[in-house]
């Protein structure tokens, strides 16, 4: 009886033990690894988590700018609005002050009718370019209106003792003093500045030819005969002869009228560069002082039987002339030519 008992006590080494023991390590081990995987995915979830709110606030960052940068296109285009609206008030406003001020129907076609006529005096203008060069002229000759036109030109330069002053007792004094002085003389001077714009707009294709005169009439070039407007440094000859001209004498025009109608060929445009009626003729005596009345009366012999060529005068003042401008007016109106009595400062 008593082995038995002591039979049945616990062998802690016995099989059952050692199956409990295996059991709980298998247990433990199998705790272990789940706790270890799930430890993996949730650092794995954790980093996935922290890209997103990344991603997130990379995209929310995007979107405030966008914003912004709409915000700023309204404010422009808010302005640009503005600016429109404003040239819109402006532009409204303006064309209600023209139509308050617009011209009248014959206002209009009197002004187009002016622009007209000055678009053709350009084109005739430019048909004949200039030249010779003049310092400071502009379009001053489209203003006077005086053309320059012709195939043979003579140019007639009055060089009598009247050309050096407007004033009877400035002319008398003048032929007391030296030469030089009566050269340079206010007057002459002026006269010589328009014999230049006359020579420096003759047409390319001319020909012209430069006389003198007061109580005979002479070239300026002894040679004479026609000369080419194209030769620059013959006509550079004659600028420079006439600026040796001396202003002397009386005026007489019918013995300087005979001797153009004996030029061969005529010329078919005569300039003329005067002050003043004739002061001698064929009833003319050196005794004898010379009247207004008389002075037409040499005017009129000398002129009377011609009908051209084409006379164009540029009538310089004098003082005791008054019947000068109507006469040489008449005469260039039947002649067909043109008259112009010249402010001071032209050309």
């Amino acid at each position: 009886m008593s082995r038995r008992r002591r039979s049945r006590f616990l062998n802690p080494f016995g099989l059952a033990f050692l199956d409990v023991m295996s059991c709980g390590l298998g247990a433990a081990v199998l705790l272990f690894l789940i706790i270890d995987h799930n430890l993996t995915e949730l650092a794995q979830a954790s980093e996935s988590g922290e890209g997103d709110v990344q991603l997130l606030e990379q995209s929310i960052q995007e979107q405030e700018e966008l914003i912004t940068e709409h915000r700023r296109q309204m404010r422009q285009l808010q302005r640009e609005l503005e600016s429109l609206a404003q040239q819109r008030v402006a532009a409204i406003t303006t064309q209600a002050e023209l139509r308050a001020h617009q011209p009248k129907a014959s206002d209009t076609a009197r002004l187009e009718r002016e622009l007209r006529e000055r678009k053709k005096k350009l084109q005739e203008a430019e048909k004949s370019k200039q030249l010779r060069a003049r310092e400071g002229e502009g379009q001053r000759q489209y203003v006077a209106g005086f053309r320059v036109e012709g195939r043979r030109i003579l140019i007639l330069l009055d060089r009598s003792a009247s050309m050096q002053d407007e004033h009877i007792a400035t002319i008398i004094r003048n032929k007391f003093l030296p030469v030089k002085y009566q050269i340079e003389s206010y007057k002459w001077r002026w006269a010589r500045s328009i014999f230049e714009w006359v020579l420096s707009h003759l047409p390319q294709e001319a020909q012209y030819q430069v006389w003198g005169f007061n109580t005979a009439a002479a070239p300026a070039l002894s040679k004479g005969g026609w000369l080419p407007a194209k030769d620059g440094k013959r006509m550079e000859e004659v600028i420079s002869a006439v600026q040796g001209w001396v202003p002397s004498g009386g005026t007489r025009l019918d013995t300087t009228l005979k001797k153009i109608a004996q030029i061969k060929p005529r010329p078919d445009a005569v300039y003329l560069i005067t002050d003043g009626l004739p002061t001698q003729g064929k009833s003319w005596f050196k005794k004898n002082r010379v009247s207004p009345s008389q002075r037409m009366e040499f005017f009129q012999e000398a002129t009377g039987g011609i009908a051209g060529p084409p006379f164009n005068i540029v009538l310089l003042p004098l003082e005791g002339d008054p019947a000068a401008a109507g006469a040489y007016w008449g005469f260039a109106m039947r002649t067909n030519g043109q008259f112009l009595a010249p402010a001071e400062d032209w050309p």
